[in-house]
């Protein structure tokens, strides 16, 4: 299943909270509109102020920089608030629809897959993806609107300047998009270590009884241990 394959199907859980989803957008759009006034009053602030010593600005320019400020942070307060809100909804949602699918299979495919996974990828990976969806989303909107509104100040007020950032910008997206293939692999398999040692922990510790029994506490910290080492490999590898 490819990757747009997946958000249209992520899309059907977003449609209870469109409303929400909408007004978390609107704040996104005015947060860059804010962004891209704050970058543009810089430049009168510093000549008006600083080089042709222009009294009568003195006051207004600051309070405007400053009023813009605080319009960007409540907005930006409001996006946040409200894309928290719908993934916490949309993972509450999946969690939901996840574990009953879960607990109307088989038994057999209970016996192929340990409980520790389960557990994991109910609990661990609807949290992980639920907030990647969030994040993607935000990003798309925030700084893709930002990003928008800061190349309309840059070719306003130099479009020299402006043509070189459009010329080093398709170098930045396939830098990116190489990146996050290798993350988006590696993620996938450090969810699968994380399961591989949630299994490991709970079998120790529900089975404590026969561990303490036939003095297994070593082998089972090794065996803990070993699960752990390659949890942490694979976290590493994300973050070189």
């Amino acid at each position: 299943m490819s990757t747009l394959d997946r958000l249209i199907r992520l899309v059907r859980y977003l449609k209870p909270y469109r409303i929400r989803l909408g007004a978390a957008f609107a704040c996104s759009g005015l947060v860059a509109a804010f962004s891209g006034a704050y970058a543009w009053l810089v430049k009168p602030v510093l000549d008006e102020i600083f080089i042709n010593k222009n009294e009568s600005l003195l006051l207004v320019l600051p309070l405007a920089l400053f009023a813009v400020a605080v319009l960007k942070s409540v907005f930006n307060y409001g996006q946040n608030y409200l894309m928290n809100y719908v993934g916490n909804q949309v993972i509450t949602d999946i969690r939901q629809e996840l574990f009953g699918k879960l607990i109307r299979l088989p038994v057999s495919y209970h016996d192929v897959n340990t409980s520790g996974r389960l557990v994991s990828r109910v609990v661990n990976d609807v949290t992980l993806m639920a907030n990647a969806v969030a994040g993607v989303l935000k990003d798309i909107f925030q700084q893709g609107l930002t990003f928008l509104a800061m190349m309309g100040v840059i070719f306003y007020q130099n479009w020299r300047l402006g043509s070189l950032s459009v010329i080093v910008i398709p170098l930045a997206v396939f830098t990116m998009v190489r990146m996050g293939k290798r993350l988006r692999a590696l993620a996938a398999s450090g969810q699968e270590r994380m399961g591989d040692m949630a299994s490991t922990l709970q079998e120790s510790l529900s089975g404590i009884r026969m561990v303490k029994a036939y003095g297994r506490e070593e082998s089972e910290a090794a065996r803990f241990q070993r699960s752990n080492r390659s949890f942490l490999s694979t976290t590493m590898k994300a973050i070189q």
